[in-house]
């Protein structure tokens, strides 16, 4: 082992809680404890713009893990209890007032919803999505016919449009990229889900931006970079997000987009590493630091940091892995996207109301750096397993003749 004394996490995240519980498996037998600002259990994040906004699932079925399994791997929670400082040099944190000292930190403070900086941003009615919280806010104030504008078309946005137009609301959706999900996914399929979004019902406006909102004692109306009013008694902004770096800037650590990381999750200081969504992590065969947001990740990282905790160092060997639910369309992405790179398509991508079933693989300098699919996701998963140290070869034996690889 690294270090001997308590191993802190700070950050009762999805990477926080699943640091946790990896440390045991490991073998880590000093004290554990995790400190949460939100006074909840840990739980995941993807479903609060998807199954629980729309009331399909419970706050429970999206804990990380019941309080007993903290409980009986001896894991001691501090919920609702921001940490306040970090003192790296003498192995100790500030939280609720009181010094807790470590032997090994972790820091898994996430990331918070990114908020507008037009004009009206904080009037009531404008919504931002991160916390179960949020996420209950927002659907108090969302029924059949309520005037939505969703602000931003990434995964978030994309995702809440397609959920509350399922509810009912009449929702227009404003991006000033052509498509959604522009960065992530190619060109094509970019197109398929703004036909979707249109098909269903809602209002795209690609390629504009918001000057401001208006209202009174709420939101009215937002206005867009030409003018065009659009009634609204709901505002969503998907704008992204931000690490929480705050705790590491004041402590000294190094922070680029977000905590940087080597290939083991370990910070510049002694005892100290992070994981999750808060990590601008180095990536060998990427040759520079990379800060990846999604699900599968984050725990990928925090069971890399734990078992470099615990044992020998364990660098995270995998690439990013997400999946997107719109609609009736279940669609993965494994890989390093480049929305302007080159795609071979075996398949339909289909348009608008027909989503066809494809498997995408975006192509640089013949190789393979990322695979898009909808209803293959077996093949998809496990191409994208391939991808593990960066890329795969364009032409190989073991893909040639495959019935994705088209000579």
């Amino acid at each position: 082992m690294t270090a001997r004394g308590p191993a802190v996490i700070v950050g009762a995240s999805l990477a926080g809680a699943t640091a946790a519980l990896a440390l045991r498996r490991h073998g880590w037998d000093e004290p554990i404890v995790l400190i949460g600002e939100e006074a909840a259990l840990p739980y995941e994040r993807p479903q609060l713009s998807k199954a629980y906004l729309a009331g399909q699932r419970e706050a429970r079925h999206l804990l990380v893990a019941p309080e007993q399994r903290f409980a009986d791997n001896d894991i001691e929670l501090v919920l609702g209890h921001p940490v306040t400082e970090l003192h790296p040099a003498e192995h100790r944190v500030t939280v609720g007032g009181r010094e807790r000292p470590y032997g090994v930190l972790v820091l898994c403070t996430g990331a918070a919803a990114r908020r507008p900086g037009f004009p009206g941003a904080t009037l009531p009615g404008v919504h931002l999505l991160r916390t179960l919280a949020d996420a209950d806010r927002l659907r108090a104030e969302v029924s059949p016919g309520t005037r939505v504008v969703v602000v931003g078309t990434g995964l978030v946005g994309s995702e809440v449009a397609a959920t509350l137009n399922r509810l009912g609301a009449d929702v227009v959706a404003v991006d000033p990229f052509p498509t959604p999900l522009y960065r992530l996914v190619p060109a094509a399929v970019g197109e398929m889900l703004a036909g979707l979004h249109g098909d269903r019902g809602v209002r795209l406006r690609p390629g504009r931006t918001v000057r401001e909102i208006v209202g009174g004692r709420r939101v009215e109306a937002v206005v867009l970079d030409d003018g065009e009013r659009l009634p609204a008694q709901v505002v969503v902004a998907g704008l992204g997000a931000v690490p929480n770096a705050g705790l590491a800037v004041s402590a000294g650590l190094e922070v680029g987009v977000g905590i940087r990381t080597d290939e083991f999750g370990r910070t510049g200081a002694a005892d100290v590493y992070a994981a999750g969504d808060v990590v601008e992590q180095f990536v060998p065969h990427r040759g520079r630091h990379e800060r990846v947001e999604h699900w599968k990740y984050a725990i990928q990282q925090a069971g890399a940091v734990a078992a470099t905790i615990a044992g020998p160092p364990t660098p995270l060997d995998e690439s990013p892995w997400f999946w997107t639910d719109q609609y009736d369309v279940h669609l993965e992405v494994a890989g390093w996207p480049d929305a302007g790179a080159p795609t071979v398509v075996d398949g339909t991508v289909g348009r608008a109301g027909e989503p066809g079933e494809f498997l995408a693989r975006t192509v640089t300098a013949g190789r393979v750096r990322a695979v898009t699919g909808v209803g293959r996701g077996r093949e998809l998963r496990a191409l994208g397993r391939r991808l593990a140290g960066g890329v795969f070869h364009e032409e190989t034996d073991e893909m040639r003749g495959s019935a994705w690889i088209s000579d």
